[in-house]
């Protein structure tokens, strides 16, 4: 080859003017909302760290202020160990890292949008100690190459020669795909010129076809600017945007680029639009004041469904002409609510200031710039504490929308899940949102019919259950309805915003409801008049719940359905009537415990627990059986709940009513606003509904008539029964005998026992090696050590200790809350969640559960104490005694007691259903020498039975003083009994 002769020859070979001359090699600062227009294509961005578990947020905060997302995040310095999650992600993204492994810092991680498919590229990923972490990931892009993305960072300080073989092995590696290698190399390019190992290193990257984008310093200081943080690329025919961004997240700034490609990597935050109504206070109380000066005389006629319609219809028009429907758009990504104008002037003078310092670097700016900027900071954490703070004291009555704060804070994904493709029988996929809505209606329509039609009713003439249990008792009377019952009606709803079929909601009715007082109630003595449940009122609007599964199957989807408000106002009228001739002719069984006054689920756990610990302590062999039962609400047949209704006294008008109630009603999908066509609902009671319950009760009240040798616990669907004896060859036999009654008494009534579901438990001295099977419809009952019943674990010693385990676990994952959000909110609020989320789970049922060994309920104290030290800000070890006085929080032992003593109250009012009530017995004489109620201690011989409230809680209530025996209430009670037990705290401090 001929040797170039002149240094004007050495341009034809010159790289620079033949290969790189149409690189951009220039690169500036930017702001974040100077970049983010630019972001188009495939983005990269890249942070140093210093610990993602105290700067992560920092760095997620900062990205949120971007409409277009990068498709990739990479940092360096993670400081992050495999015993330690990070408590957190960023939303939206997958995370791959690679720590350090022998001592603490370094670490690389690596985010990737999720809508891209990666994988880590295994070959091109190092650790080596005191040397270097390295990452990469390989990206899929359609009709191109793979795109490679590395995260490096280097010790400082460690060996350059070391370091360049490493990473030269890694760079070998990248098979001309394009590559992009980013992160702190801690080597200053700015020092290329006079440094020969940095020139060494430049020399080695350009080798390898890879020339830096950052040509600028990363890290400033007062007296010092080094770039050493970069990102290098292998491609020079494509366009490249690079360059550093000014913001204080770290004390590196973070570099990026942005490569031109296809559309696939144009990741905006759209806008989304939506239809909504216009409803300022001044367009409400312009509704409002023509409602109230409206003639409702076209809604004063006898048919009770034209008196409906003429009232809905003028309500609409009234409502559509003063609130009228409006399409509104916003940002997926919403502006931080807490931010005023004035702080988001206040955040650009901060930037401002900045940059400022970066181009001239004095002590007076970086001191103005500090000391403005640490004021901001004070500023804006107050501001945003002080509005969350707010959001929680409005929801803490409200789980739901505790929740939803929740997920704003922590940013949580939605729970709501739509699908956009379902698969049918065969594989048949249909992707067509309107046949994907009528095929959630078709399915949830028929749940009930399809099960009642597998159950194959044997003939009638010789069955007992046809001849219904004869109540002697009046019939039920429907009385008038008022304004003030309205009223009173109204204003225990909760003030919900779910829209139903006709676009409203319970909060706007509540607020307009004095103005259609006069209307609304001619409309409801009207239906109670005539027997008729008007026919605009009897269509639901269902939307489906993703539960678990495949999201692509419809039977993993449970309905919500949205039933008409005005609907649930006169539902509500009727339950109330109903619960007092009910109540009045104690015509429920006393049993059951589901949606009736004074009853609940821990009164139920109780009445089953005190019975099996006497079983246990007489010696004998109790066996529980747990049914399940499928769909128990869907499949209800009408005519058979009609027939029971009259024999319980809802005859005439009230028959009538109930018909009108159930008879043609209508439910339609709504997903996205597009709606399914109408379906039929022809059984079961109405899902969502007021008064559905009530008359679920009513069906399965005559349950008992089955068999009357087993004991019954039920809380509406949710049954088990029970039997004992002293041989167990005989009792299964029984039992065997009389589940087979109780199912054919399942099969009579249209309900679907699941057998496969249904569980047995055997208590008392017998041992689990010995073999014991239950049969139904030659199908074996499971037999479990363990069961879930009505939200407690029971196990077969009721020794408690799987329930605890349980609770441990709820607990630890709401603590994990707390501790996510300690440094966003104030103490108060802390507190709050702490009553929402912690509080319940060690207080539900614990006067049943909660009097075990000591050693199981340790745990829950010690995660007690864990919470109350994260809200406090406390150390690891610090005492937590007075934290306890100071937020008046009872520790875990003293919430048993309480609880325990909170029952034994409830007993000595009476306010507890007869059968709970029978098993405590007061002393000869009743009274004590003060006058207060003194009960018998059963003698027992077992530690289950001796933990029963019926003998340790009555231990408990006979050593009171007489002044908490006496309490007027049981406000009154819990408040003196707490001021007790704060004091014996305040005693230790």
């Amino acid at each position: 080859m001929q040797m170039c002769g002149t240094f004007h020859e050495l341009d034809n070979i010159d790289p620079d003017i033949h290969l790189y001359h149409n690189v951009d090699m220039t690169c500036d600062y930017y702001s974040g909302e100077e970049l983010d227009p630019k972001i188009k294509g495939f983005s990269l961005i890249h942070f140093n760290s210093r610990s993602l578990y105290s700067n992560f947020f920092k760095i997620k905060e900062y990205l949120d202020q971007f409409q277009n997302k990068f498709a990739v995040v990479a940092i360096s310095e993670t400081w992050l160990n495999d015993d330690r999650e990070l408590q957190d992600g960023l939303e939206g993204y997958e995370m791959f890292w690679q720590n350090r492994r022998n001592r603490r810092g370094g670490g690389v991680a690596i985010f990737v949008i999720s809508c891209l498919k990666c994988k880590i590229v295994n070959n091109m990923t190092a650790v080596v100690d005191n040397l270097m972490e390295c990452l990469t990931i390989e990206i899929q892009v359609e009709r191109s190459k793979n795109i490679l993305v590395s995260c490096i960072y280097r010790t400082p300080a460690s060996c350059m020669d070391q370091f360049m073989r490493e990473i030269s092995v890694i760079l070998e590696k990248h098979k001309e795909k394009t590559t992009l290698f980013c992160g702190d190399f801690n080597i200053d390019l700015l020092k290329a010129n006079d440094h020969n190992k940095t020139s060494e290193f430049t020399d080695t990257m350009f080798s390898f076809g890879f020339y830096p984008l950052i040509l600028k310093p990363s890290r400033i200081k007062m007296d010092s600017a080094t770039l050493i943080d970069n990102i290098f690329f292998n491609k020079i025919d494509g366009k490249i945007h690079s360059g550093l961004l000014v913001t204080d997240v770290s004390d590196h700034l973070p570099v990026f680029s942005v490569l031109e490609m296809n559309n696939q990597f144009n990741i905006r935050e759209e806008k989304i639009d939506y239809i909504g109504r216009i409803k300022t206070p001044e367009h409400i109380a312009a509704f409002k004041r023509e409602l109230e000066n409206y003639d409702w005389k076209k809604v004063y006629v006898e048919d009770t469904n034209d008196a409906y319609n003429a009232f809905l219809d003028i309500f609409l028009s009234i409502y559509d002409s003063h609130c009228p429907l409006k399409k509104f758009s916003e940002n997926l990504k919403k502006k931080k609510p807490w931010m005023t104008k004035g702080l988001e002037r206040a955040c650009k003078r901060k930037n401002k200031l900045y940059k400022i310092f970066l181009t001239n670097r004095t002590k007076e700016n970086e001191d103005k710039y500090k000391k403005y900027r640490n004021r901001l900071t004070t500023i804006l954490r107050y501001e945003k504490k002080s509005y969350y703070e707010k959001l929680l004291q409005k929801s803490k009555n409200n789980i739901k929308a505790t929740w939803s704060v929740l997920n704003k804070i922590i940013k949580n994904q939605n729970n709501i899940c739509f699908p956009t493709c379902i698969v049918k029988e065969g594989n048949v996929a249909i992707k067509n949102i309107e046949s994907i809505v009528n095929e959630f209606n078709d399915y949830f329509v028929n749940v009930g019919p399809n099960l009642a039609k597998e159950i194959s009713v044997p003939g009638r003439h010789d069955d007992k259950f046809l001849n219904f249990t004869s109540y002697k008792c009046n019939s039920m009377f429907l009385g008038g309805v008022c304004e003030s019952d309205i009223i009173d009606v109204v204003s225990k709803f909760k003030s919900k915003k779910s829209m139903d079929c006709d676009g409203l909601d319970m909060s706007l009715v509540k607020e307009v409801l004095h103005s259609i007082l006069q209307p609304l109630t001619y409309i409801c003595n009207k239906s109670f008049q005539t027997g008729i449940f008007p026919d605009k009122m009897k269509i639901a609007k269902v939307i489906p719940i993703y539960k678990n599964g495949d999201k692509q199957v419809v039977s993993n989807y449970r309905p919500v359905s949205l039933l008409p408000t005005f609907s649930k106002i006169l539902e509500k009228l009727f339950e109330n009537r109903l619960n007092s001739f009910l109540e009045k002719y104690d015509l429920l069984n006393d049993h059951q415990y589901g949606f009736r006054r004074n009853r609940s689920t821990s009164l139920a756990v109780m009445e089953f627990i005190e019975n099996i610990a006497t079983i246990v302590d007489k010696k004998q062999i109790g066996i529980g059986v747990f049914i399940d039962l499928r769909k128990a609400f869907d499949t209800i047949d009408h005519s058979l709940l009609l027939q029971k209704c009259e024999r319980f006294g809802l005859r005439g008008v009230v028959q009538l009513w109930l018909n009108s109630y159930l008879e043609r009603r209508f439910q339609y999908v709504s997903i996205n606003n597009m709606k399914s066509k109408l379906r039929q609902v022809t059984c079961g009671v109405p899902q969502g509904s007021v008064l559905g319950p009530k008359l679920f009760l009513l069906y399965i009240n005559d349950i008992c008539t089955a068999s009357d040798i087993l004991k019954y616990v039920m809380f509406a669907d949710d049954t088990n029964f029970f039997c004992s004896g002293d041989n167990i060859k005989e009792l299964l036999k029984t039992v065997e005998i009389e589940l087979m009654k109780l199912n054919r008494w399942f099969v009579f009534n249209k309900l679907s026992l699941n057998e496969s579901k249904t569980k047995f438990m055997l208590f008392g001295g017998i041992k689990n090696n010995i073999e014991v099977k239950l049969n139904l419809n030659n199908v074996e009952i499971e037999r479990v050590n363990e069961t879930k019943f009505l939200g407690v674990i029971i196990d077969d010693k009721l020794c408690w200790k799987s329930h605890i385990d349980h609770v441990k676990r709820k607990l630890s994952k709401s603590i994990s809350i707390l501790y996510k959000t300690r440094d966003l909110l104030h103490k108060s609020c802390l507190y709050l969640l702490y009553t929402s989320l912690c509080l319940p789970y060690m207080s539900y049922c614990v006067e049943i559960w909660g009097k075990t060994y000591k050693t199981y309920l340790d745990s829950i104290f010690k995660l007690q104490k864990r919470a109350i030290r994260i809200i406090n800000k406390a150390g690891y070890r610090e005492s937590t005694n007075q934290f306890f006085v100071g937020s008046a929080m009872l520790k875990f032992k003293d919430i048993i007691y309480l609880k325990t003593l909170e029952m034994m109250y409830r007993v000595v009012k009476k306010n507890v259903p007869i059968c709970i009530l029978s098993m405590f017995k007061l002393r000869d004489g009743k009274y004590d020498l003060r006058g207060s109620y003194m009960f018998e201690i059963p003698k027992v011989r077992t530690n289950a039975k001796y933990r029963c409230v019926s003998v340790l809680g009555v231990k408990l209530w006979n050593g009171l003083n007489d002044e908490l025996k006496m309490c007027y209430s049981l406000s009154f009670f819990k408040k003196i009994l707490k001021n007790c037990i704060f004091q014996s705290y305040r005693n230790l401090v």
